[in-house]
This record gives C-alpha cells, structure tokens and sequence, in this order.
C-alpha cells in the first residue's frame, strides 16, 4: 500500500517558508479578518508538519506554535497546545514576559478550543513561579486560590501549592499565622500522597512534607528528604537533576542544624555541581546553596570570611533574579558578619540597606539587633536610642521571633548594660521584649 506524499514535508516546509516570505504573509492571530483562509491553511500545515517531526528543540516548538497561532480557528486546539507548552519552557527559562506572550497568543484561541484546562493550569504555575523567583510577598491571594484549584489537577498544581503555602509561611511575621500557612501545606502535601502521580511529584510532594514539619523534629525531616531523593533517583532515564539538586539542598540544610558538617558540606557542592553543569541553569537553586554553605560556616564552622564569599555570591544571583527577599536575607548575613569580622562601617552599611528594604520581618529585627551591637562597640548613644525605638516601633505590627529575643538579651548581657550607663531609658525598655 503506497501511503500518500504530502507537499508538507520536512524539506518543503523550507519552500514553503520561502514563500511565506517573499509573498510577506505575516504572523497574525484570529482577530485579524483580513488574511485569506488559503494563508490560514498554509501556516497550519506548516505546523502540522513540522510537529510530526517530534524534535525536543525549543525553538523549533517556538516556530510551531507562531504557525497555529496564524493558522485560524481551524487549528484552535493546536494553537493552545503548542503556546501554552511555549510559554512552559519559557517559564523554565526564567523568560516570564515571553511566557506571558506565550500565554497571550494562546489566549486568542481560547472560546474555540476543547483544551481549555491546560491554559488555566500553565497560567495559575506561571505566576507562582514569578512569586517564587522573584521572592514576592504578596503570595497570599494567589496561595488561596490554588488551595481552592489544586484537585482538579493534583499532579501539576499540588507542587506549586505546597511551595506557596511553605514560601508564604516563611514570610508571615506571626506565629499563629506561621503556623496556619505550614498546617496548609502539610495538607496538601498529605493529600497529594494519596494521588497517583510520577516519581517527580511524589519526590517533591515528600519535600514539602518535609520541609512543613516541626523543625524540633530533625529525625523526621531527614528521613522524608531522603526518602525523596531516592524516589525521585529510582527512574534513572527519566532523572529530574534539578529536583535531586533541590532536594540535596534541603538535605544539607537540614544536617546542618544536627552538626553533620562534612556531609553537609558535601551536599551543598554537589547540589551547586548539578546546577552548573545543568543545560539550564538554576539561578535561584544556585542562590539557595551558596546561602547554606554561607550560613553552615557562620553558624558552624564560625569562618565569617568564608561566610561573606558565599552570602555575596547568593546576592549576586539574588539581584540578577530581583529576588529581593534573598537580597533583604543576606545583607542581613553580611552585615552580620562582617561585624564578627570587625569591619564596623561596611557591616552597618549593609545591616542599614536591609532594615530599609523591610521585606522581611526576620531579617530587619536580626539587622536592628546586630545594629545595636555596632552603636555600643562606637559608644554611640544616639544611634543605639534610635535603633531602639525602630525595634519598639517594629513589635507593635511584627511578633518578634524567639531566637531573636535570646539574640536581644545576649546584647544586652554580653555588652554588660544592665547598669543604668548607656542608654538607660532604651535598655530598660529592650529588657520588657525578652522577658
């Protein structure tokens, strides 16, 4: 049986392109009536064609979905299909306003597709990842949303529901409020367990649950981080090296606070390894282990000068993502330790940048104590008064943390300032917020 050749093939679609040229046919969506159906039908066929070819290249899927987003009504359903998996790979790529183009084209097609879904879905998965890189606040109204959203496609939305959850317990200030945002993602998570999902969610679905955990229970979140990395190890043709990178980060983190240093340690250069060598490069991955191994040597290894190399490099990639908590977080740690280091005037400047940025609670209270540590060592009283009065100011919106109440009263102990000799009236009144 001979099977019928079609002008469409591989190498005529290069005719074909040389004739939508020279005759200038251009890129147009639905809404644009002047274009002959005849025009319509050749950008159509043209993707057909080139989809056939089944080539996992990115810009060959960039030419596929501009074709069926010119090529009419007819291909409707094609034209959602190849934007919105467009804009997917764009999102991946940290190209939001290109995604967002993507997503736009797509849209055009919407009212004459049956594949309505995937839209919603990409477009829901975009904007949480925007949050998620750029470090925004402002998760909460999108976090609720997906909470209401997720079932209806566990396996794409639970991820990024449990994350949002997790992010957005991260930046709430109170504890109540803390804890509401752990207890969500911790639902979510023990909700998804019971999907049946691939390797990679159910890995990141163990992350999550992990992660939402009691920190006092150290045992707990190590077994379901490794517990993780295996499940998410188990399917070696079809490994997520980006996902055993993130996982491996979570790890280190956590054997960090048991003082299993070297594994740690190692563990962060192998995550860091991953990400380098990946094809696309996790940025804010890669920001995400520098400011482990920084933390692991300030708090560990007290090496404040390995600390500041590693904490720079994770503003660095912070500001490059404008990610502007991670850059709020280690202009905290910076400052922190340069001031171990004694280099009082860059420590300040750093600790001063972060508590102006104000976008995250834990970080200015930690600059404003470190501050008023620097205001002693220059026995600078009015500076240690008005640092005060921004703690006091900070506590009437903001719970301040417990481990920054025992931060406090070390400042206060340490420099030996229960003697009324130094700022009498603001040392008396920093006393009343650690009892």
């Amino acid at each position: 049986k001979l099977e019928k050749d079609t002008i469409f093939s591989f190498r005529s679609t290069r005719v074909l392109e040389a004739i939508r040229i020279e005759a200038q046919i251009s890129f147009v969506g639905p809404s644009v009536s002047s274009v002959p159906q005849f025009i319509r039908f050749i950008h159509g066929e043209i993707g057909l064609a080139l989809k056939s070819l089944n080539q996992k290249s990115f810009k060959l899927l960039q030419r596929i979905a501009l074709h069926f987003y010119s090529a009419g009504l007819s291909f409707s359903d094609d034209a959602v299909e190849t934007n919105v998996r467009a804009a997917r790979s764009l999102r991946n790529l940290l190209e939001f306003t290109q995604a967002k183009e993507n997503l736009s084209m797509a849209k055009e097609y919407i009212s004459f597709a049956t594949n309505k879904d995937i839209f919603e879905v990409e477009e829901l998965l975009l904007e949480e990842f925007m949050l998620h890189i750029k470090g925004d606040k402002t998760r909460i109204p999108l976090a609720k949303v997906l909470l209401t959203k997720y079932l209806e496609n566990p396996c794409l939305l639970g991820p990024a529901t449990a994350r949002i959850c997790y992010e957005t317990a991260l930046n709430e200030s109170r504890t109540e409020d803390r804890s509401y945002w752990f207890k969500k993602c911790e639902e979510v998570a023990n909700t998804l367990k019971n999907v049946s999902c691939s390797n990679h969610v159910n890995a990141e679905v163990m992350q999550f649950l992990a992660l939402s955990t009691d920190p006092s229970d150290r045992g707990k979140r190590v077994k379901l981080l490794k517990d993780a990395l295996q499940t998410c190890t188990e399917d070696k043709g079809n490994l997520d090296l980006h996902l055993v990178a993130k996982i491996k980060n979570s790890l280190a983190e956590e054997l960090t606070y048991m003082d299993e240093i070297e594994e740690a340690k190692k563990l962060f250069n192998e995550s860091i390894e991953i990400k380098e060598e990946n094809t696309v490069t996790d940025r804010k991955g890669l920001a995400y282990s520098y400011g482990g191994l920084g933390r692991l040597y300030f708090f560990k290894i007290n090496d404040y000068k390995q600390a500041v190399v590693y904490f720079k490099k994770n503003k660095e990639l912070s500001l490059e993502l404008n990610d502007q908590l991670g850059v709020s977080k280690m202009r905290s740690f910076i400052g922190q330790s340069l001031y171990k280091l004694k280099e009082l005037k860059p420590a300040k400047e750093e600790l001063i940048k972060c508590v102006k940025m104000e976008n995250n609670h834990f970080d200015v209270f930690a600059s404003l104590i470190s501050l008023l540590n620097i205001h002693i060592e220059e026995s600078d009283e009015q500076s240690f008064a008005s640092t005060s009065k921004k703690i006091f100011e900070k506590t009437q919106n903001d719970e301040l943390p417990i481990f920054l109440k025992e931060n406090l009263a070390k400042v206060l102990v340490d420099n030996n300032l229960d003697s009324a000799n130094f700022s009498s009236d603001w040392v008396l009144r920093l006393k009343t917020l650690i009892k």
